[in-house]
């Protein structure tokens, strides 16, 4: 009887277990992913990169991936902002379907803050993927927010009001405005060494970093992962290969 039990099970669990081509992209999958939306006329984000090497050197596993919506000129910088967003929500969606343990970090700076903020207003943005936002000199910025760091306490951006972050990220946000940064506060340009270009220089670059390394750990702490990649070869192709 248990015999006839255990053959008539056998078939379900057959079913059930996944694929090894499964187990092999999932195998493949970063453990996090910091996307980078950087200011305009600055498609490498060279203002950026302190904080994006904060992360990865803090934090192993990791990948980067960077906005082929850039603003390199004026004329882009208004079709981008929506074309920048919605690559956003496709990339976070399509990867989450295949590694559902990846986490992101989402950074913006200056014209990339647009972007990042639009994509978090988006529904179809899986919240549960999202790890951490950074935002650097947003457009959007308010001042007494409670995910606002940086000097500044006071001003109005352009754009202040005109989005505003969802309650559900709140706890998972920095964003940081300056004292005297133009962009944020809307305080007159100061050239070169406006505040607006003061963030990978200073306290936020290693605070931002460090708070995305956190956020990071504990979401993969509350899935019971460590590194993807070792457990599912560890845990999974091994089985189809024993």
């Amino acid at each position: 009887m248990l015999h006839q039990l255990a053959l008539a099970v056998l078939p379900v669990l057959a079913l059930a277990a996944p694929t090894p081509n499964l187990l092999q992209s999932r195998a493949s999958c970063a453990d996090y992913e910091v996307m980078v939306y950087p200011g305009a006329y600055d498609p490498s984000g060279v203002r950026m990169q302190s904080t994006v090497s904060g992360i990865t050197s803090g934090l192993g596993g990791g990948s980067v991936f960077y906005t082929q919506y850039n603003a390199k000129t004026a004329d882009e910088i208004a079709p981008n902002m929506s074309k920048g967003a919605n690559e956003l929500v496709a990339h976070v969606d399509s990867v989450h379907s295949t590694c559902p343990n990846t986490k992101f970090v989402l950074f913006g700076y200056s014209f990339g803050t647009f972007q990042i903020m639009q994509a978090v207003n988006n529904p179809s943005l899986p919240r549960g993927a999202i790890s951490a936002v950074i935002t650097y000199g947003s457009a959007y910025w308010l001042p007494n927010q409670p995910q606002n760091k940086g000097t500044a306490t006071s001003g109005t951006s352009a754009h202040a009001g005109e989005v505003t972050l969802p309650a559900e990220y709140i706890s998972v946000t920095q964003d940081w405005c300056d004292d005297k940064d133009y962009f944020c506060t809307g305080s007159i340009y100061s050239g070169p060494n406006d505040g607006h270009f003061s963030y990978q220089d200073g306290p936020a670059h290693s605070e931002a970093a460090s708070f995305a390394v956190q956020r990071i750990k504990s979401d993969r702490s509350l899935l019971g992962l460590g590194s993807t990649v070792n457990q599912l070869t560890n845990g999974g192709l091994d089985a189809f290969n024993s």
